[in-house]
């Protein structure tokens, strides 16, 4: 290790402290889960998992996942409802709210500790998993057994670098590595070096690993799981893409960030500093450009974190796709969202304003019914400025601009075409707003979220924090 990895590991190594409060935390936890699945005499295993339990967790960066694994033969249902219900009692008079994913779980809050505890079926093998939680004891297992004592602060340093790059989480708003997608790079590549080497080198749209060797022949792989950026085989269920959550975009990061720190490494890379931004900062940095910002704010509605992503994503796509149609030039776009009330659509445009008049080219003279079509379409419009005429083998001809504005475009289009059925009904109900350039300043005064004005720092800057 360089100086650089070795400063970051001091940092980021768990302090002796914590392990004995991670100890101390499960062990209570468990003692008041064992005593109510012995009042229920019921056979339960409770285990401690994710990255605690595989000591792959970092200083300060660090919650619980202790599970309750019930036997499958009492099944997905019997889990869900007298499972969950076992737990409740036994932890309901601890600091909880109930959460859900494939089904409810409990999250506590010891000494100021986010502990999650989730109820699964013990099962003999991983593909015979009922949800996604079943699959994660084996998980455990695989990495603990294949992860040295060096190797896991290799772990650590592998998280941190993802973490700093912003490419850590398969959470549909980073789009990004797994910690268990990241521990079986090192389990693959041994090293943080090593695998940023790897990368840099070998790494394509594409590429694939399968540590376990389960398939005879990358075709094989590449033709199983079609259209995957990466292809990371899971080494205890291979029927499963560990990286399938990773976006060309990420995946493309993590490549370049690799080539750039083996060429220059920087404490950068693992904690980028963007510096103190004020609305000041926002305001100057949208007045210098040549081009149009445009911000779209919509309230949400309440729904877990990854249907919300997920939702914002495909909608800010439509919106972008119906803005092109109207020949709109896009230079970039993002979505920001606090998770509890509003996101705002961040697009920014060649110009928000064009030209009231538009040049439209209809097909050849000599191509039927389309020509005849166009003809009596533009003949008889009132939105015809000149023509039609001829030009080459086409007509031609010149025409008023159907939306000239984008603030029009939107109020019009909108709810009608952009939105799907979930967002639009609620955006039906609570309306939008539109802000455009100076105007954005009046929304991040009115939203006082310190969190908004870096996220718009970042996409007006575009250029990555650890690119120096």
């Amino acid at each position: 290790m360089n100086k650089v990895e070795e400063e970051v590991l001091r940092k980021i190594k768990p302090k002796p402290y914590e392990v004995e409060k991670v100890e101390r935390i499960f062990s209570y936890v468990k003692e008041k889960l064992e005593n109510k699945i012995k009042e229920y005499g019921i056979e339960a295993y409770v285990e401690l998992e994710g990255s605690t339990a595989k000591d792959t967790w970092l200083s300060g960066e660090w919650d619980l996942d202790i599970f309750v694994l019930y036997p499958k033969r009492l099944g997905k249902l019997w889990v869900k409802n007298e499972g969950f219900k076992i737990i409740f009692e036994a932890l309901k008079d601890m600091p909880h709210e109930i959460a859900y994913a494939e089904h409810p779980y409990i999250r506590l809050n010891v000494e100021n500790v986010e502990v999650d505890v989730v109820p699964a079926l013990k099962h003999d093998y991983a593909w015979e998993a009922e949800t996604v939680v079943d699959r994660t004891p084996f998980h455990t297992a695989y990495i603990r057994s294949k992860l040295s004592e060096e190797e896991r602060d290799q772990v650590r340093l592998l998280k941190r670098f993802l973490k700093g790059i912003g490419v850590y989480g398969a959470e549909i708003k980073v789009s990004g590595f797994s910690g268990y997608l990241t521990e079986l790079l090192i389990v693959q590549y041994k090293t943080f070096r090593n695998t940023l080497a790897h990368i840099a080198k070998d790494w394509r749209t594409g590429f694939v690993i399968d540590v376990e060797k389960h398939y005879s022949s990358i075709r094989e792989v590449k033709e199983k799981f079609k259209e995957h950026p990466l292809i990371v085989i899971d080494p205890v269920d291979p029927n499963r893409n560990v990286a399938a959550a990773v976006s060309e975009k990420s995946l493309s990061t993590f490549i370049a960030a690799s080539k750039y720190y083996l060429g220059e490494p920087s404490l950068n890379f693992f904690y980028p500093q963007i510096g103190e931004v004020t609305i000041k900062d926002v305001m100057k940095e949208i007045s210098s450009r040549d081009t149009d910002i445009l911000c779209l704010t919509l309230p949400i509605p309440k729904k877990p974190s990854d249907v919300i992503w997920g939702l914002l994503r495909r909608n800010l796509v439509n919106t972008v796709n119906v803005l092109k149609k109207f020949d709109f030039k896009i230079v970039d776009y993002d979505v920001w969202c606090d998770e509890e009330k509003q996101a705002v659509f961040i697009i920014e445009l060649e110009k928000a304003v064009l030209p009231s008049t538009v040049k439209s080219i209809g097909p050849p003279v000599f191509l039927e019914p389309n020509a005849t079509y166009f003809l009596k379409k533009y003949l008889e419009s009132k939105e015809t400025i000149a023509g039609p005429w001829i030009e080459n083998s086409r007509w031609v001809v010149l025409k008023k601009r159907k939306y000239r504005e984008v603030k029009e475009l939107l109020l019009n289009r909108l709810v009608s075409q952009c939105l799907s059925s979930v967002l639009k009904e609620y955006i039906e109900k609570h309306g939008f707003e539109i802000y455009v350039n100076n105007e954005i300043r009046k929304y991040v005064e009115k939203l006082g979220s310190k969190d908004f004005i870096v996220f718009l720092t970042k996409f007006l800057r575009k250029k990555p924090l650890w690119l120096k």
